[in-house]
């Protein structure tokens, strides 16, 4: 009998979707409740180990399928009677299937689990098609007095879990410290350092949380100004360009005055260091190159680079990778 499927997102543990397969009835509702709960805090540690196999914990009569779905980013996560393990174990790729079917939904989240609904009817229309894990079972649905062996079970083994969770922990904060030296993207360094503070807090570093925290702070901060600072860059780089293309009057495009331009062009070009890939940067560094080479280039290919910048996205986060 198969109880329920989760899915949940793989950096931050937020459960995607739930789908419960059996009926409870108001006055199992909140026995239910406790197990579910039990179940899910239980889940969220394994998780966090990071395992990308298919992977069996059992509690008792039940069993806990994990697994990273991939290209998704997310683990799936099924919780079954035991004695229906070799038949989940064979509908398990087909269920990865139903959602790799869908892993727009992944990859084009808005923030809105609501959408993860289209995955109710192909999977219950797998479910249902396998009648064993929709019926009683010989070791019955989950009883009342059973949900203490349950969560003693569940205790007994997060306490193993914990241990060599937070020694992974550990041994990961020490890899994204190092890491964090080597990396000059703002936001890249901001998705270590929240990871580094989400780590502290983990294994009870209040030092080690006060200091990421400070240090996402004063980074947030760059990160505004460094925008404020494109803004005004570009937009005084679009409006010094088309007063110098409007000076003109009859004169041909060599002949207009485009150092501010060119300086202001430059300057976000530096901006973009911290923000952008090297790429990104490079493409708007030659446009300023050409600009201030205007002699040097033909005139149609001046006429494009103007025309280029001017084109430019005005949406600052456009540049950023």
């Amino acid at each position: 009998m198969i109880y329920s499927l989760f899915l949940y997102q793989r950096e931050s543990g937020l459960l995607l979707y739930n789908k419960v397969f059996q009926d409870v009835s108001d006055g199992k509702m909140e026995m239910f409740g406790a197990f579910f709960s039990a179940i899910k805090s239980y889940i969220s540690e394994i998780l966090l180990e990071g395992s990308k196999e298919l992977r069996t914990i059992e509690l008792g009569d039940y069993i806990i399928f994990t697994s990273l779905v991939p290209d998704t980013n997310s683990d799936l996560v099924i919780i079954a009677n035991k004695e229906d393990y070799k038949l989940l174990k064979r509908l398990f790729l087909k269920i990865i299937k139903i959602i790799l079917n869908h892993k727009e939904l992944f990859i084009e989240w808005r923030a809105n689990v609501n959408e993860f609904l289209i995955l109710d009817q192909p999977l219950t229309d797998l479910i249902h098609s396998k009648k064993q894990l929709l019926g009683e079972s010989d070791s019955g649905s989950i009883k009342d007095f059973s949900i203490k062996k349950i969560l003693k079970s569940i205790s007994s083994q997060k306490r193993e879990v914990s241990e060599q969770l937070k020694l992974n922990l550990i041994k990961e904060r020490d890899y994204l410290i190092s890491r964090l030296k080597r990396v000059n993207n703002y936001f890249q360094k901001l998705t270590i350092i929240e990871k580094l503070i989400e780590i502290s807090e983990n294994v009870k570093d209040n030092e080690g949380s006060i200091k990421y925290r400070n240090e996402a702070k004063i980074l947030r901060k760059k990160i505004e100004d460094t925008i404020i600072k494109l803004n005004f860059f570009l937009n005084k780089v679009k409006t010094l360009l088309t007063e110098a293309v409007n000076q003109l009057g009859k004169k041909s495009l060599k002949e207009g005055d485009y150092n501010e331009a060119y300086l202001n062009l430059y300057s976000f070009t530096q901006k973009l260091t911290n923000l952008s890939s090297p790429l990104i940067k490079k493409k708007y560094q030659e446009l300023a190159r050409k600009l201030s080479n205007k002699d040097n280039i033909s005139d149609n290919e001046l006429s494009q680079t103007i025309a280029l910048i001017l084109n430019m996205d005005d949406k600052i986060e456009e540049y950023f990778e």
